[in-house]
């Protein structure tokens, strides 16, 4: 009696669990950072200043790390209502990544989802180098901009390479999809 465990993916998710998921990192964070500093101050300060800091940065804290997916889930809502395409209809989960209609990633503190009939085209694609600091480091940002089906323009910022190719395979895999049907 062998049963096959199906792996479950974020494709698999439900927009309130990719919103809940991309913040609960930085969520985490700052709680265990306020948990320690608040530790600290009660420890060597003992007065009602301390208790209102800490109770204006606990209010703070999951409005400071749910506020880029919160940017994110209002940009997926605006787009499924655009298409008339919703995430919960999708029924490509047995496809690759690349050969999906939606584009999943978390990214910069947020996530990205896209569904390919919503770019038009991609108006610019640049890639930033800056460098910070006496040591030299470099800190690579990607820019991709597109345009949507009702010409409106939008960014997405890729911190990382891999972050970048990831969306050129998935976008590029649309126009390889397209030529095939031409041909036939």
């Amino acid at each position: 009696m062998s049963k096959k465990i199906k792996r479950k993916t974020m494709y698999d998710k439900s927009l309130a669990e990719i919103f809940i998921f991309s913040g609960l990192d930085v969520f985490v964070i700052l709680s265990i950072v306020a948990v320690i500093v608040f530790t600290m101050l009660l420890i060597y300060r003992r007065d009602i200043e301390v208790l209102k800091v800490m109770a204006f940065v606990m209010i703070a804290i999951p409005i400071v790390s749910y506020g880029f997916p919160l940017v994110s889930l209002f940009k997926v809502y605006q787009q499924q209502n655009t298409l008339g395409i919703y995430w919960k209809d999708r029924n490509d989960n047995k496809l690759c990544e690349s050969d999906r209609d939606w584009f999943l990633d978390y990214i910069r503190g947020g996530f990205v989802i896209c569904h390919r009939n919503y770019i038009k085209k991609i108006v610019l694609h640049d890639k930033y180098e800056s460098y910070t600091g006496s040591g030299g480091i470099r800190e690579t940002v990607y820019y991709l901009i597109f345009e949507d089906i009702n010409g409106k323009k939008h960014k997405i910022k890729f911190s990382s390479t891999s972050e970048m190719r990831k969306f050129n395979k998935w976008y590029n895999s649309k126009k390889i999809q397209n030529i095939n049907e031409v041909k036939i």
